[in-house]
């Protein structure tokens, strides 16, 4: 596979980066489509866990993925959430490439929104790379 997942220096030690970059490539591996998507990713993806003050950013370009500690880079989609529920997000199943609502998984991710455990900050610019970047970190797709 032609594609790429980087740790940055200092991301070796951030466990999230590792576990994401892990997610990926598993998922890459799984899905031709999964590939398609991912190199049409050009985007910056800030992923803020607040209660144990953890950032990850991942940098997509031209079918790769550099994986920083930290905030490194202005993000065009922002997730913020905290411990208990970062984890969550991988298991929302997608349906005609957008998040399904309609399970028990979506409803539930639908009621963190509602609750702001979960927020996402995305221009409409970045719209698409944010239903992309859902399509290669759900493990149900």
């Amino acid at each position: 596979m032609s594609e790429e997942i980087v740790l940055a220096p200092g991301a070796e030690a951030n466990g999230m980066a590792i576990m994401l970059g892990d997610l990926i490539h598993q998922n890459l591996e799984a899905s031709r489509t999964r590939v398609s998507i991912f190199r049409a990713l050009e985007t910056v993806v800030l992923l803020d866990i607040g209660d144990i003050e953890l950032q990850v950013t991942m940098e997509f370009e031209n079918g790769r993925l550099i994986l920083y500690e930290g905030i490194v880079k202005e993000p065009d989609i922002t997730i913020r959430t905290d411990s208990a529920h970062v984890l969550e997000l991988p298991n929302i199943s997608v349906r005609y490439g957008l998040p399904n609502a309609f399970d028990e998984t979506g409803r539930e991710i639908i009621e963190l929104f509602k609750q702001k455990r979960i927020n996402i900050d995305c221009s409409l610019a970045h719209i698409l790379d944010l239903v992309r970047l859902t399509r290669i970190l759900s493990i149900n797709e």
